[in-house]
């Protein structure tokens, strides 16, 4: 009969895990551009990148509304992206107007 081997165990990496390009982007208020192949590009903070991977996975910004400033970000994301879709489709608009217009007393 066969001796059964020893198995080591493995040893788990600890370290945090960042995403490549976000590990050396410092917080500040000022925008920061790079430069890559494509030309002039803004560059955001993973904790912004995340917000909008969350938004385009139909989260909502309600989400975070524990935190003051991630609601801030993803409510003005929402914002900006509304105002993008009504500035490109007058059928968006047309709806937008339809549906948030006064009641009209009568």
């Amino acid at each position: 009969m066969p001796k059964a081997k020893n198995k080591t165990k493995k040893v788990r990496n600890t370290k945090e895990k960042t995403l490549i390009g976000f590990d050396n982007i410092p917080k500040t208020m000022k925008t920061i551009w790079a430069n890559d192949q494509f030309g002039k590009r803004k560059v955001i903070d993973i904790e912004k990148y995340l917000i909008r991977s969350h938004i385009d996975n139909k989260g909502l910004a309600t989400d975070y509304k524990n935190d003051k400033e991630r609601f801030k970000f993803a409510s003005s994301e929402y914002r900006r992206r509304l105002l993008l879709q009504l500035k490109l489709s007058s059928s968006s608009r047309k709806l937008f107007q339809r549906k948030t217009k006064k009641l009209r007393k009568k």
